[in-house]
Parts: structure tokens; sequence; C-alpha cells
């Protein structure tokens, strides 16, 4: 195998979250008395963490109460993240084949944790060796501290790791961690996109992933 380990983004890179993100997000601004966004708006919004979420979800309201509003998201989001959201076709088969060959599968996100832990062990049980998420403890990607305990964890060094996400903070993430870096084009930013900010290699669909992964 080309990697020892492999990790990887969360929301558009493993599952299709924004349905769920999007009405989490709505309904904390409606029950707080603000207008519902679009979508896609709010899928623009999404790779920084809740809290750049929620601010930029606020960005029209300078006199909000930003803790009511976000404090509505994270319950909301808890109760409700596993109403919408699905693996990307492929993934499910990707991370057994990579665990089947003794690849080391983790999963590193600025999702808040309990919401990544949720979803993680619903979708893949035990199959991902490290799931971490958003939390005051540690500082959020792209800062390669999570990463690096990751590799400490599990034991292999960032040169024989790679990390897999689908929007500029994780091409940073990958840069600032002296590892590969690989993107998808399926998540919430587009190919254009990608390649204005430096992405070294894109993948397609998931045979492109298994492709480059050496699969």
């Amino acid at each position: 195998m080309k990697y020892r380990a492999v990790l990887f983004d969360l929301d558009g890179t493993l599952m299709y979250t924004i349905v769920d993100l999007a009405n989490a997000v709505n309904a904390s601004l409606v029950s707080n008395g603000y207008e519902a966004l679009p979508i896609e708006l709010v899928q623009s919004y999404v790779g920084n963490g809740a809290r750049n979420l929620i601010t930029r979800a606020l960005s029209s309201y300078p006199d909000a109460d930003f803790d009511s509003v976000f404090n509505y998201f994270l319950e909301w989001y808890q109760e409700h993240c596993l109403e919408n959201t699905y693996l990307y076709d492929g993934i499910e088969e990707l991370i057994n084949d990579l665990t089947n060959k003794g690849v080391k599968c983790c999963c590193i996100t600025n999702k808040q944790d309990p919401a990544a832990q949720k979803l993680c062990t619903h979708f893949f049980g035990e199959k991902l060796v490290f799931v971490r998420g958003s939390s005051d403890k540690y500082p959020r990607k792209p800062d390669p501290t999570i990463v690096n305990e990751c590799l400490s964890q599990i034991g292999i060094s960032s040169c024989d790791a790679c990390y897999i996400g689908d929007s500029d903070v994780d091409i940073k993430t990958a840069i600032n961690s002296s590892m590969d870096g690989i993107c998808v084009s399926w998540g919430f930013r587009t190919e254009e996109f990608l390649k204005e900010h430096n992405a070294q290699i894109i993948c397609r669909d998931i045979t492109d992933l298994r492709r480059e992964l050496g699969l």
C-alpha cells in the first residue's frame, strides 16, 4: 500500500451532511427571531468549525445574541445530525478495503467532537481507529496539533500518511502536517476552487481516489 494511514475530513469528504447542517443553522436562526438562509449559502460557510459557521450565519445581524443561537445550533444538530446525512458512494467499501489491507483509517474534522463521534460510530463502528472533532482543548484545522496527536497515537509518521479533504482548510492542514494531501471535488467546494487554493491532487470520484491510494 502507498500509505500506512489515511486521515479523512468528514463533511463533504466522507459524508454528505449539508442538509442537516443547514437545518440546524436555520432552526437556530428562526428560533431566535432571524431569517432562515438558503442551503447553498450555509454550504459556503462550512469548514472552519461551528463558531465560525454561526458567526457567518449572523453576519447580517451585528447585534445578535451569538451564544443563544450557537447553543441552540449545537443542541439541535446533535439530536438531528443523522436525519439526512449519508456516506458518499463507495466510501464504506473504501474504508473496508483500506482496513482489510492494514491501513489505519482516521477522521479529523472541525465539526464539534460530540457530533463527529456520533456520526463516525453510526456509519463506521470501530473501523476508524482515531476520531477527533473540534473542542476547546485543541486548535482547529489547519493547525496540525490534532493531526500530530493522531499520528503519535497510531504510531505512524507523516511521510507514511496522507490527509484527504474537500476544502482549502484541508489543503493547508496537509501542508502544515508535512504530509501528502488529496482533495475530492464531490464535496462542498468546486474543483475550480480547489485548484485556486493550490490543490496538488484532485479526485473527481471514488475510482480516482482508490487509484491514488493504490487500491
